[in-house]
């Protein structure tokens, strides 16, 4: 299993044409949050966007991610990559889960969806819009989201993006044998416009943003720098 936590900024490089494609700035899921599409790319000279597809993938390793040939690559315009990270999650009784730090595949299958305060399986998914609603649609089987339930599933509160218990380290990716971490963020054009909710500070304890900051690209660029962006969409409304 891969967690996406660790993936924003890494590199896309071709094979063919021996360049550097650009960067990651975000993940693509399907509309039902079941399945990983691919990655959002953005060049840095031309400031153009590229959807990478997961089946063009070659290699991903700490560094980078490799493709075979720039023609791989796809124009991407519309923000519809049905990013979960930032949503809110509530329960079908109204009861805020917390909001999305996390998400947990196997290969390309969405397998946990990881909040600041639980974790939960993706088939614990009843709806997703602005919002992702915890709970199940069959009749039988339904119950409120509750701590204490003793037929929830199994639940990890308190720290639970530090603390993933898993036992599958399979993986699709061509990793060495070994699960690799992944970093899940927004959109660009998302951040730009929003404003700070909390001061970030950089690697050295340098202001990135202050509170209350609106957020340009110019403070975009300096998170992703100092590895920051999450913190960023995360701390921003």
């Amino acid at each position: 299993m891969e967690k996406l936590s660790s993936f924003i900024s890494k590199k896309v490089i071709s094979l063919r044409e021996g360049n550097d494609v650009g960067y990651v700035l975000n993940l693509a899921f399907d509309e039902e949050l079941k399945a990983l599409k691919g990655f959002i790319v953005v060049d840095d000279e031309s400031e153009h966007t590229f959807m990478v597809r997961i089946e063009n993938v070659k290699n991903i390793n700490d560094e980078c991610i490799v493709i075979y040939s720039n023609t791989q690559l796809e124009f991407y315009i519309k923000d519809d990559c049905n990013n979960p990270f930032g949503k809110i999650v509530y329960d079908k009784d109204g009861v805020n889960l917390g909001r999305v730090v996390d998400v947990i595949v196997s290969g390309r299958v969405v397998k946990k969806i990881i909040t600041d305060k639980c974790e939960f399986l993706q088939r614990y998914i009843y709806s997703i819009g602005d919002f992702i609603i915890y709970g199940t649609k069959g009749k039988k089987t339904d119950f409120k989201f509750n701590r204490q339930d003793e037929y929830m599933p199994k639940v990890y509160i308190q720290q639970a993006q530090t603390n993933i218990i898993t036992n599958d380290t399979s993986s699709s990716y061509q990793t060495g044998g070994q699960s690799k971490p992944y970093r899940i963020t927004a959109n660009q054009n998302i951040l730009t416009g929003r404003v700070a909710t909390s001061d970030i500070f950089g690697l050295n304890n340098e202001i990135i943003v202050k509170k209350n900051e609106k957020i340009t690209t110019k403070i975009i660029n300096k998170a992703k720098l100092h590895n920051k962006l999450g913190l960023l969409i995360y701390y921003s409304k």
